[in-house]
């Protein structure tokens, strides 16, 4: 095995975890996003893809020796301290070369830095003399406008200097990462935030009672795990404050806690007629409609239901956009004139809401006025589960509408299961390939899951409301 620059990337961060990685893990270099490779590939139309060169590393690196004379993309090195894989590396002249490194954000990680010096490091010891490092980031001022044009997509950084930098230090960095990977044994542990999502966390800690989310932001969280007497009497002993003293009582009572009297407060703010609002947006690197920008927030999708009266059932309004144009317009035009002009507007986390409405009105100034007005008018629902004025031991520490809806209503999600997949959807239904019947099913389950979380914001007030008596 070779060290790569995921191993070298996670030295700094934990040294347990590269023991393991390398004695126990798979090691894997980090991934990428391949549709923005590829569109910077577009940049050398020369250029040649060593990937499509069949074979173990060993000799995927010997066969990119012999194309050093051209543009290469994913050319693959192996020298003393490791092996790397490089985005792109271009001939300046018969002596020196350029390595580019495509990187999908807007701005460059230190992280970065250290991963291309490595790359570099690698390289001067395969006998590649690097003369310039370039970094190629996103242009978020790029809009969109037909087919996407790489040269103003991209903005090239010279990173030279910072690289060099730190190429000086790779060789001592691996020289401690081999003295630490022929180890007998890992070193011990130490927790971290980047214990968190760890593959090896019950490596390192064992299996914790599913309750420890109570100290999870809590400082003392460090000291109870590594005590390895995580128990619910040592939770009660620690429990300083009355948020996780509410959560270890509804966990030992198996019931949940109810302040009714705060609750009845937050119902009787509503006002009829009652507009339970939920937006689905897009963001992506690559902007996938015309006239946007990369990792705008572009909202395509809402679900309205209006309740006129205590006693009224909901008038349901769906909106979703299926074409490639910018939907801002049309959807902000349609939602407008299904809005009332009195009445709250319930919203699960509403400054989500508001700020998809705010960031329409910044590029349609006809509807600054309106947006104005009715920012005014949110509430926001997920407040008496934040300030745990309503907490159920089920939930697990988390507030989030998907865990508070089935706990309180019984009801749930059908095939669309969150936001991220509800985007991930929806760019399959506009970018094409589908069959009818596919674009069917899928606008089907995209409506049903805005809706769900829009009725569901209903079915929760009702449910409230029986909890504590009220017929408002």
């Amino acid at each position: 095995m070779n060290i790569n620059k995921s191993i070298y990337q996670s030295f700094d961060v934990c040294k347990r975890l590269v023991w393991l990685l390398w004695n126990e893990g798979e090691i894997k270099n980090r991934g990428r996003d391949e549709s923005i490779f590829r569109l910077a590939l577009q940049l050398y139309p020369q250029g040649f893809d060593v990937e499509t060169i069949q074979g173990d590393l060993e000799t995927v690196a010997y066969q990119t020796k012999k194309l050093l004379r051209k543009p290469l993309f994913n050319s693959v090195f192996i020298s003393s301290c490791g092996a790397a894989k490089i985005d792109i590396l271009l001939p300046i002249s018969d002596d020196y070369w350029e390595v580019v490194s495509v990187v999908a954000a807007r701005s460059i990680h230190p992280s970065v830095i250290k991963s291309i010096a490595f790359d570099v490091d690698t390289l001067l010891r395969c006998g590649v003399e690097v003369k310039k490092c370039t970094a190629l980031t996103i242009n978020p001022q790029y809009q969109r406008e037909g087919e996407i044009d790489p040269k103003k997509f991209f903005v090239k950084h010279d990173i030279t200097r910072r690289v060099a930098v730190l190429v000086s230090q790779v060789e001592d960095v691996v020289s401690d990462i081999y003295k630490l990977i022929k180890l007998s044994e890992p070193p011990a542990a130490t927790y971290g935030k980047h214990c968190n999502r760890c593959a090896f966390f019950q490596n390192c800690w064992g299996e914790l009672p599913e309750y420890n989310f109570i100290f999870r932001k809590s400082k003392k969280m460090k000291d109870l795990i590594q005590s390895r007497n995580f128990d619910l009497k040592t939770a009660i002993n620690n429990a300083l404050t009355e948020r996780q003293k509410i959560r270890i009582n509804s966990i030992i009572s198996g019931q949940p806690y109810i302040n009714h009297r705060a609750i009845k407060l937050f119902l009787n703010r509503l006002e009829y007629p009652l507009h339970f609002l939920d937006f689905e947006t897009v963001s992506t690197p690559f902007p996938i409609f015309q006239g946007t920008k990369p990792f705008e927030m572009v909202p395509f999708q809402y679900s309205l239901n209006i309740v006129e009266t205590p006693e009224a059932e909901p008038i349901r309004f769906d909106f979703i956009y299926e074409g490639r144009e910018d939907p801002r317009k049309d959807l902000m035009s349609e939602l407008r004139g299904a809005i009332h002009p009195t009445g709250s507007i319930v919203a699960y986390n509403a400054g989500f809401e508001k700020s998809v409405l705010k960031s329409c009105a910044s590029v349609l100034p006809e509807f600054t006025q309106w947006v104005e007005e009715i920012c005014q008018r949110f509430i926001d629902l997920l407040q008496p589960f934040k300030s745990l004025n309503y907490y159920h031991p089920k939930q697990n520490g988390s507030a989030s509408l998907k865990t508070v809806l089935p706990i309180l209503t019984g009801k749930g999600y059908d095939q669309i299961k969150n936001g991220e997949q509800s985007q991930q959807e929806y760019i399959r239904l506009i970018c094409g390939g589908l069959s009818a019947d596919e674009r069917a099913a899928i606008l089907s389950q995209l409506k049903q899951y805005c809706y769900t979380d829009s009725i569901g914001m209903f079915w929760i007030i009702r449910e409230l409301k029986k909890l504590v008596g009220g017929k408002n």
